[in-house]
């Protein structure tokens, strides 16, 4: 089995390095994964999570972009 997944993890109007968390799947059939956000000197909160998960077409994964804002 490959891997299950990732969330690429993005500041929208800023870039603050690549940050990509792997997916394992787990016994129960979900997905999880370790990741790190960083605050950002300039105050902004605003984070993207991509998330990308393999389909039944290797070159065509499924994708969704969330967004959020961190808590102080």
């Amino acid at each position: 089995a490959g891997k299950a997944g990732e969330i690429s993890l993005q500041m929208p109007g800023m870039y603050m390095g690549e940050n990509r968390v792997k997916l394992a799947a787990q016994a129960d059939g979900s997905l999880q994964g370790k990741g790190l956000l960083v605050r950002c000197p300039t105050g902004k909160r605003v984070w993207a999570a991509e998330v990308t998960l393999p389909g039944s077409d290797p070159a065509a994964p499924a994708k969704d972009t969330f967004t959020f804002e961190l808590a102080e």
